[in-house]
């Protein structure tokens, strides 16, 4: 069965997201502490909350992450997960499967949730979220949401650089003068990482 957000069949695109998770979880969550990692209801976003899951148990230890990190599939009550989980952290998965048009409207959907559930803490936003909302300019035509944004304890995401083999990881400042991003820190990526991202594009 071949997924529909590139080239690549399922099994690759699902390989992608475990090369993907691992850094994502190691070096962009990695020193966070209740999480809620919401992910879109596809195969491959799962395939990357799983990666991310798996990857940040994986540093902080098995028994010392316990209670520490949930998944949820957005369209879960994000008002429910804040009050009941109390998360100090929250990531976003949107792309996988999804048109790019989907993700924006279940990004900016999910943006005036938390801002009604009290929620203060991180927010983590995965690249293809980017892709989808003109590198989060698009955030900027609702002065409410800029201000929710810019309340919150941090924001960070992470782009890449295929030409130089590196995803760069960044805090994220929403500003009258636009987006403004602090780079933090940096991976290199493998040939093969390089490889299957090139070929793995979101549908438009």
């Amino acid at each position: 069965m071949a997924a529909i957000s590139g080239r690549l069949g399922l099994a690759d695109e699902v390989y992608l997201r475990s090369l993907t998770g691992y850094l994502f979880g190691t070096e962009l969550v990695g020193d966070l502490d209740r999480i809620a990692i919401i992910a879109l209801p596809d195969r491959i976003c799962m395939s990357l909350a799983a990666s991310v899951a798996s990857s940040y148990i994986s540093k902080n230890g098995y028994k010392a992450s316990e209670g520490r990190i949930r998944v949820y599939q957005y369209g879960d009550d994000v008002r429910r997960i804040v009050e009941e989980f109390k998360p100090n952290a929250v990531v976003l998965l949107y792309g996988g499967e999804h048109r790019l048009s989907e993700v924006r409207e279940a990004f900016m959907n999910t943006l005036r949730e938390l801002s009604k559930s009290g929620f203060n803490g991180t927010l983590v936003i995965h690249v293809r979220i980017l892709l989808a909302t003109n590198r989060l300019n698009d955030v900027l035509s609702d002065e409410s949401l800029v201000a929710y944004l810019n309340s919150l304890k941090e924001v960070r995401t992470f782009t890449a650089d295929l030409a130089q083999g590196k995803f760069f990881y960044h805090k994220v400042k929403f500003t009258e003068a636009g987006i403004q991003m602090e780079k933090i820190g940096e991976s290199s990526l493998t040939s093969e990482h390089v490889s299957l991202l090139k070929a793995s594009l979101p549908p438009t």
